[in-house]
């Protein structure tokens, strides 16, 4: 996905990313199992005012950005 954040000032060209995702789109959590489905967090290179990023299918991501 292109992200466009024009007007926003300097970004930092690193950031963070927390992923919510299962491979089975059908995993919930339960009392058994509470963290089947959990975030992940990582670190994401290369943001700017323009960037391109790759969102896994079926998942919820926060990104994170840092003003330079």
């Amino acid at each position: 996905v292109d992200i466009s954040l024009e007007g926003a000032g300097k970004i930092a060209s690193e950031g963070t990313e927390e992923v919510l995702n299962s491979a089975n789109p059908d995993d919930e959590n339960s009392l058994a199992d509470p963290l089947k489905v959990a975030p992940v967090e990582g670190k994401v290179q290369g943001m700017g005012a323009q960037f391109r990023h790759a969102f896994a299918a079926g998942s919820v991501t926060i990104l994170t950005l840092r003003s330079e």
